[in-house]
C-alpha cells in the first residue's frame, strides 16, 4: 500500500535521457544504500519483472542516474551508480541490476611510486589522481595539513589516498567519479557548506534503538613528533569530543585511559591531525543509532545530522547517518532505514542543536520542509550529496 498521504515516485536516467518508462510496471523493488564513507561505496539494486523477455539487455558499466520520491513533494536524487553484475533468473522471470557508485578502473587502481616533498594533503590527492579521469572535492582544513616529505610506494593511488584520509580523519567517498573527502569529525561537507540537519521526534520513527558502549576507556590520544630544531621527541594529544552516556551523578561514563599511537610523525602539524582523527575514530565506536522511519524519506542520505528531540535521556541528541537504505516496492512502499553514529551528546539536543535545523512537521518527510530550489517546485534537496550540498 502506498505511504499514507504520500504516493512513492521513482526515475531512472542514462546518458543524459529519462528511460524511466522502461521500468515503470515492470520494477518490483529498488534498494539503495548510501554510505558516509570509510571504505564502503554507495550501492544500488534493481529487480525487473521480465516475465515476456521483451525488456531490452541491461548493459554491464552503464550508468544509471536514480531518484527517488513522492509524486506530491518531488524527486530527490539518490545518486549515479554502474552497473557491475546483472543477473537473468526465473521462474519467475526477473532480471537483477546491481550498480555501485564507486567503480574502479584504470589508472586509479594500478601500482605506484611517486614521492612528495613540501606538499600539502590537497596536492598529494590531485597529484595522485591525475591521468585516472577523477577529480578531488577535499575539506579545506584536511587539504592545507603540510607533508614535509612523503613516499607512496607500491601502491594503488586509491589505497595511498585511502590510507592519508584514515590517518589524518578524513573521511573518503566516491561517486560519480568524484573523490570525495570531508573532515571524520567537522559540521560541513567537503566543499565547506554546513551539513544538512533535521530535527525528528518520535512520531517520525516506526523503530528505533540506540545503543551506548563503552568506548574503550580512551578519554584521549597521544601522537608523538621529533622537533627538528632540539632534535626532541615531543607529544601532542586530543581528548574525546564525546560526553558518551551520562550516569546517574551526569557524569560521563567514560574512562581516563590514553591510546597512544605507536608512529612517529615528521611535524607537529600532522601528529596534532594523527591524534585528532583517532579520538574520532574512538569516539565512534561509543555506539550507534538503528532507525525506520515511518515515511520513507530518500531527502535523508549519509552523512546528514538528525536531531532528535522529544525522547528520553539517551536519545535525544545529535546524530550523524553513517549507513541509509531506500526500500522502494512494486506495492507502492517506500521504506528509509538508518545506521547512525552515536549521539554526540548524551543528554538532550540543544537550542543550538536546534537552531539553523530544519525542523520536519508530523506526519511529512524531509522533502516537504525544504524551499523550493526553482520554478518546477522541486525541493531544495536534489543535490547528490543532501539537502543544500
Amino acid at each position: 500500500m502506498p505511504d499514507a498521504g504520500y504516493t512513492p515516485i521513482f526515475e531512472i536516467w542514462k546518458g543524459g535521457e529519462n528511460i524511466t518508462a522502461n521500468f515503470n510496471n515492470r520494477a518490483t523493488s529498488i534498494q539503495v544504500d548510501l554510505a558516509s564513507g570509510g571504505g564502503a561505496a554507495d550501492t544500488c539494486a534493481i529487480t525487473v519483472d521480465d516475465r515476456d523477455w521483451l525488456i531490452a539487455t541491461p548493459q554491464v558499466a552503464d550508468a544509471l542516474e536514480v531518484y527517488l520520491g513522492y509524486k506530491e513533494v518531488g524527486l530527490a536524487k539518490i545518486g549515479v551508480f554502474q552497473i557491475d553484475r546483472v543477473v537473468f533468473a526465473g521462474p519467475p522471470k526477473t532480471i537483477s541490476i546491481h550498480g555501485t557508485g564507486a567503480s574502479f578502473s584504470g589508472d586509479i587502481k594500478s601500482m605506484v611510486t611517486q614521492n612528495f616533498e613540501k606538499k600539502n594533503f590537497g596536492d598529494i590527492v590531485k597529484e595522485l589522481l591525475k591521468g585516472t579521469d577523477y577529480s578531488a572535492n577535499i575539506d579545506s582544513a584536511l587539504s592545507s595539513i603540510q607533508f614535509p616529505y612523503m613516499n607512496v610506494a607500491g601502491q594503488s593511488p586509491m589505497a595511498a589516498i585511502e590510507s592519508l584520509a584514515n590517518t589524518y580523519g578524513g573521511i573518503l567517498k566516491i561517486n560519480d567519479g568524484k573523490v570525495t573527502i570531508a573532515k571524520r569529525d567537522g559540521n560541513s561537507t567537503a566543499s565547506g557548506q554546513n551539513m544538512g540537519s533535521f530535527v525528528l521526534n518520535p512520531t517520525h520513527f516506526a523503530e528505533w534503538s540506540v545503543e551506548h558502549l563503552n568506548r574503550h576507556q580512551f578519554d584521549k590520544v597521544t601522537a608523538s613528533w621529533r622537533d627538528p630544531d632540539t632534535n626532541t621527541e615531543k607529544t601532542e594529544s586530543a581528548e574525546t569530543k564525546s560526553s558518551g552516556f551520562l550516569n546517574a551523578n551526569g557524569e560521563s561514563a567514560g574512562g581516563d585511559q590514553t591510546f597512544k599511537i605507536k608512529n612517529l610523525f615528521q611535524s607537529k602539524e600532522l601528529a596534532q591531525a594523527a591524534a585528532t582523527a583517532k579520538q574520532a575514530e574512538l569516539d565512534d565506536m561509543a555506539g550507534q543509532g538503528n532507525f525506520r522511519l515511518v515515511q520513507g524519506d530518500p531527502w535523508i542520505r549519509d552523512s546528514v545530522r538528525l536531531v532528535l528531540t522529544g525522547f528520553r535521556t539517551g536519545i535525544d541528541g545529535r546524530y550523524t547517518t553513517d549507513l541509509v537504505r531506500h526500500v522502494y516496492t512494486k506495492e507502492g512502499a517506500l521504506q528509509t532505514f538508518i545506521v547512525t553514529k552515536p549521539p554526540n551528546t548524551g543528554d538532550t539536543a540543544s537550542d543550538s542543536d536546534i537552531q539553523g535545523s530544519i525542523t520536519v512537521p508530523d506526519g511529512s518527510v524531509a522533502g516537504a520542509a525544504l524551499p523550493p530550489s526553482g520554478p518546477d517546485g522541486q525541493p531544495a534537496a536534489q543535490g547528490q550529496y543532501g539537502p543544500g550540498i
